[in-house]
């Protein structure tokens, strides 16, 4: 049985994450005539807030790309820092009225703390642990690193 896995088995060399800058960068092509299933894994990576990216499968003709079209049934798009695992935010430059979302409550950089209101870096991250079910929040020289705990995503902005 492991044998037969195995040699229905492909894994291929994944693209270095790269800065793309609006351009696409594709992998390369594999022969799936014999393959009953395939998992695709798309990385994101670190991303600046609202970039987004997508996963595209693509069927050719050869190994060379030729005839190359979109499977248009498998696609698979992410946006940066809408559900994430962890996140900081750099609190040393904001300025009253700004705001930080954390799982859709806003919290607003204020002259005084209140509520979602916070003034300074261990304000926020206290306001965040009393108003965010499931996360962890820690100031360290006014950088608050925000960590959903058990492996859950939420939706974090910043």
């Amino acid at each position: 049985m492991a044998d037969r896995l195995i040699e229905n088995m492909h894994i291929a060399i994944p693209i270095n994450a790269t800065s793309l800058n609006n351009t696409n960068t594709t992998g390369q092509y594999i022969a799936t005539q014999h393959l009953h299933r395939a998992v695709f894994v798309l990385d994101g990576g670190a991303a600046a807030a609202t970039k987004t990216w997508k996963l595209e499968i693509l069927e050719a003709t050869d190994a060379d790309g030729t005839g190359a079209a979109a499977v248009s049934s498998v696609t698979a798009t992410g946006t940066a820092n809408t559900k994430v695992k962890a996140c900081t935010v750099a609190t040393g430059s904001v300025a009253n009225t700004d705001v930080v979302t954390v799982n859709g409550t806003a919290f607003t950089k204020a002259a005084a703390a209140s509520g979602t209101d916070w003034d300074d870096a261990d304000a926020l991250a206290a306001a965040i642990i009393a108003n965010c079910t499931g996360l962890t929040a820690t100031n360290s020289t006014g950088t608050v690193t925000i960590v959903a705990a058990d492996g859950c995503n939420y939706g974090i902005k910043n």
